[in-house]
This record gives structure tokens, C-alpha cells and sequence, in this order.
């Protein structure tokens, strides 16, 4: 579906209701930003901690990494160790941009940028490569647990 584009009738009219919507609210004299974004646009520490401790809540794969490191019985320093290592992981993704925010500011705003420019010409090609090779992964193993 994402190769082929036939997706793009369905997201102009996504585009062009939301673009409307958008205009009758301006209109109407109503705010066009989300709740969330108005909220946290006030720059309030209350909020943002709050919205913080609601984001680390731990969610499924945090709960089922748990349970799997538990049924290893791999001692506790060994089981430490693994649970942090998993947070690591899971959270690198935020972790290394604010790195880089923090030592070199500059040169991570320019590959920010870049990456985000990338992403917008080639994301769509990216999502078919990632969403090919998951569905090929899903197969074989499909087929591995048959035989």
C-alpha cells in the first residue's frame, strides 16, 4: 500500500479536513493548538513533571522484558545488570540527542535537521523497507516453527 501510493487519495482528504478544521477554529477565535501542546507551551514545571511521570510509566514491552529477564534466574547482579542495560536501550533513542544537545549543540541541531529532512524524502521508502523486512522475519519464523 505504501509502495504503490494508493494511500495518498486518503491522505489528501486527512490533510484537507484537517486544514479546515483548522480554519473554522481560527475563525471562531479558538485556539488551533492541541490541549497538550498549549499546556506544555506555558512552560509550567508542575505539568511537565507530570506529563514526565506519566510518560515513564512502564508499558507493555518494559513489563514483558521483566518478566522475561525474570524467568532467565540469572542471579541478581546478572538480572541488574540486564534491567539496566534494557532502559538503556529502550531510552537511547531520547538519551543521545540530549547528549549531544548538552556537548555539542550546534552540530546535533544540524543533524536533527538533516534527519528530519531525510525523513520526509525518504520515510515513505524507509517504512516499506522496515514494514518488507518485519513481514519476511514473521514468515521464516512462521515456517521454522511448522517444520
Amino acid at each position: 500500500m505504501l509502495r504503490t501510493g494508493r494511500d495518498q487519495p486518503f491522505q489528501a482528504r486527512r490533510r484537507a479536513k484537517k486544514e479546515a478544521k483548522l480554519a473554522a477554529k481560527r475563525e471562531a477565535g479558538k485556539p488551533t493548538e492541541s490541549l497538550p501542546l498549549r499546556m506544555l507551551g506555558k512552560g509550567d514545571p508542575k505539568v511537565t513533571f507530570l506529563v514526565g511521570a506519566v510518560l515513564s510509566f512502564p508499558g507493555a514491552s518494559f513489563l514483558a522484558a521483566m518478566d522475561h529477564i525474570h524467568k532467565l534466574n540469572a542471579g541478581t547482579a546478572a538480572s541488574v545488570l540486564l534491567i539496566l542495560y534494557f532502559c538503556l536501550m529502550q531510552q537511547i533513542i531520547l538519551e543521545l540527542p540530549l547528549l549531544g544537545y548538552v556537548f555539542a549543540p550546534d552540530s546535533t541541531k544540524d543533524r536533527a535537521d538533516r534527519f528530519k529532512a531525510w525523513m520526509a524524502r525518504r520515510g515513505r521508502t524507509a517504512a516499506v523497507i522496515g514494514a518488507a523486512v518485519i513481514g519476511l522475519w514473521l514468515v521464516i519464523s512462521g515456517v521454522i516453527a511448522l517444520i
